[in-house]
């Protein structure tokens, strides 16, 4: 009895280490901002597609996936508010820069 007691702890404490948080993403984090993107694109912008363009954009230059999350998603905002798309036919780029005063990486937006 003890030992089948002793194998349901084991089971559970199993079933808790790999049910534990995943961490979110980048990707995760820019599909979540999708309603806020909407609210700010302009009307003859998709929210969909500018989500898929910007994760497009982290993948094909993962050092955008090491800039600080606020930098990142501020770039995004202000792509939308002003009505671009990232890296498509040249309107605007993601660069990330590394601030050596704070030891981090921030992206920053460079209009084409």
């Amino acid at each position: 009895m003890e030992t089948k007691v002793a194998k349901n702890s084991l089971a559970k404490a199993a079933n808790a280490v790999t049910e534990k948080k995943k961490e979110k993403t980048i990707f995760d984090i820019i599909e979540a901002g999708k309603a806020q993107f909407a609210a700010a694109l302009p009307k003859h912008l998709n929210s969909d597609r500018f989500t898929r363009i910007a994760i497009t954009c982290v993948r094909q230059n993962p050092e955008l996936a090491k800039c600080s999350v606020p930098s990142l998603l501020g770039s995004l905002m202000t792509i939308a508010q002003l009505g671009l798309e990232p890296g498509v036919l040249g309107q605007c780029y993601l660069i990330p820069f590394r601030n050596a005063k704070l030891g981090t990486v921030e992206c920053q937006l460079q209009l084409g």
